[in-house]
């Protein structure tokens, strides 16, 4: 199963942005503004490596051959 990961600020996709325009949240301008806010909040970056820890420990448990479920599911 794939994951979405984490939305960085060098990915913006410009056209999404315009795209929001008449969804009430505020003019293309502003919404970015309120984006990259976010993005660069440290909060967003504190969650960003709480994910990748995450993730990086789950790859482990991959590579390690460990079932990542219960046995009797299996």
């Amino acid at each position: 199963m794939l994951y979405p990961k984490p939305l960085r600020i060098d990915e913006l996709d410009r056209q999404v942005i315009r795209g929001t325009f008449g969804f009430e949240f505020g003019s293309k301008d502003e919404f970015e503004r309120k984006l990259v806010d976010v993005l660069e909040s440290d909060a967003y970056a504190r969650a960003v490596q709480a994910w990748e820890r995450r993730r990086q420990a789950q790859g482990a448990v991959a590579a390690a051959g460990t079932p990542t479920r219960p046995s009797h599911l299996m």
